[in-house]
């Protein structure tokens, strides 16, 4: 029988469970029954003496889905809650970034072919800090005056460092020297660099962010240059901006068809997104402006493979799967920003076009009525083939 949650456990012996004058009483007794019928949906049987027998599995495959995804919409909403109610205070925070992993339930999942497996449930949590959601301006600005930041200077005769001027580095080392270029990183204080600059650049400091993580994917014995790591490889995201913006879905292959609304599970239900030919370790871009909320695994027992969830601005989700993720959760991204890499599929299921999934679901997406959105007719600007 499938282990009861922490969360869960803590619902049922709370005084909001079990005092009727509790004011919180009814709605929580109305979650307590919504998550009991998730985590122990109705397959329970008893032997002769009324005990309860445990079963050969806990779920099936539609229902450890449905129980998973409900999870998500439930963390969802509560960061939505949480963050409205902070603003009312006069509070800005972005709570994404206190999502915490508070356990995975292993879970005994029956498969449409009859294999058992086990796999995992994972329950998030936020876990505010206690203080210092007000920053005490005063302090603030005492202690920030005499900083030494380090800036990235207009050296030598290099447009790309011209473009990066005034980007606030980690540290006194961090531009790559490469041809032809005195650049450097300048020391000055807060103060100083307000009166050349003003505020830092929003836009010059995230790819900053993006070249620092695809120097990390390189690993620490290569020694290209920002500007060449720019060249080879970035300017892909100024492509998807602004060039043609084509891209290829899956063919029928050993694995199926990559078409939205196609056949899987012999039938027993339709593909929910497309599946975009890329190949391993190729950047992947947003397709959609949105807010990265957390990621999302497609598969809870198998951590070879990841995915990120992205709402945009009207509430709809986006799911990127079999992509390693280069951006943290809260961070807002427009179409054509780098948000992760292709991760190699064929390993799990061999035969298969190397791809990345995507999906989109609405406001209203609930277990019970699984609304999506074929991505053809959603995103703008785009031609399939």
């Amino acid at each position: 029988m499938i282990k009861m949650p922490k969360f869960l456990r803590k619902m049922i012996q709370s005084d909001a469970y079990i005092n009727k004058s509790n004011p919180d009483y009814e709605s929580t007794n109305e979650k307590v029954t919504n998550y009991l019928e998730i985590f122990y949906p109705g397959q329970m049987e008893y032997d002769p003496t009324g005990r309860m027998k445990e079963p050969n599995y806990d779920m099936t495959e539609t229902e450890f889905i449905e129980a998973r995804n409900e999870l998500d919409h439930d963390l969802e909403e509560a960061i939505a809650e949480i963050e409205a109610e902070m603003e009312e205070n006069g509070i800005i925070i972005d709570v994404s970034q206190y999502i915490e992993l508070e356990e995975s339930i292993p879970v005994k999942v029956l498969h449409p072919d009859g294999r058992i497996d086990i796999d995992y449930l994972e329950v998030y949590d936020i876990d505010l800090p206690d203080d210092n959601l007000e920053p005490d301006d005063d302090d603030e600005e005492d202690s920030e005056d005499d900083q030494i930041i380090y800036v990235w200077s207009e050296g030598g005769e290099c447009d790309f460092c011209a473009s990066m001027a005034g980007t606030i580095l980690d540290g006194p080392g961090d531009v790559g020297a490469h041809p032809n270029c005195g650049c450097t990183a300048v020391p000055m204080t807060k103060e100083e660099y307000e009166e050349l600059y003003g505020k830092p650049d929003p836009e010059k400091q995230k790819k900053y962010e993006d070249l620092k993580a695809k120097k990390m994917e390189w690993g620490a014995s290569k020694t290209y240059s920002y500007k060449q790591t720019y060249t080879n490889e970035l300017k892909k995201e100024e492509e998807m901006k602004n060039g043609e913006k084509e891209l290829e879905i899956r063919k029928q292959d050993d694995q199926g068809n990559g078409e939205y609304g196609k056949s899987r599970d012999g039938g027993i239900r339709e593909h929910t997104g497309i599946d975009i030919i890329s190949k391993p370790g190729a950047p992947v871009y947003a397709l959609k402006d949105g807010k990265y909320m957390h990621e999302h695994r497609p598969y809870t027992n198998d951590p070879n493979y990841n995915g990120l969830n992205i709402k945009d601005s009207v509430g709809n989700i986006n799911l990127y799967f079999y992509v390693t993720p280069a951006i943290v959760p809260g961070t807002n991204v427009n179409q054509g920003d780098l948000i992760g890499y292709t991760q190699n599929i064929a390993d799990k299921y061999p035969g298969i076009t190397s791809h990345y999934h995507f999906e989109v679901r609405t406001p209203e997406w609930t277990r019970e009525n699984r609304e999506t959105i074929n991505p053809k007719e959603y995103l703008d600007g785009f031609t399939f083939k």
